[in-house]
């Protein structure tokens, strides 16, 4: 069984985190360590296709983030150095 949306005892998002639009589609998957995003991050759009994805360290953008339009297409990807 894979656990999301947790918290540890301070009330710090832990682990991986899924949100999702009013409409029930999702909006982001993101990964959490000690309440700062940690790890890999992808965003949607309100139809479900991807809208960016990278990685966080610990709340600062690194690596490789690609961003798509609307329809799912490629649109660009800029590199966060650390």
């Amino acid at each position: 069984m894979e656990l999301i949306n947790q918290e540890d005892d301070k009330g710090n998002r832990e682990g991986l985190w899924k949100g999702y639009y009013s409409n029930g589609k999702k909006q982001f998957e993101a990964t959490y360590k000690g309440g700062s995003l940690h790890g890999p991050v992808t965003y949607y759009n309100h139809n479900e296709t991807i809208f960016f994805k990278g990685t966080y360290e610990m709340y600062n953008a690194v690596g490789l983030w690609i961003h798509y339009h609307t329809d799912g297409t490629y649109r660009n990807t800029i590199f966060y150095a650390r």
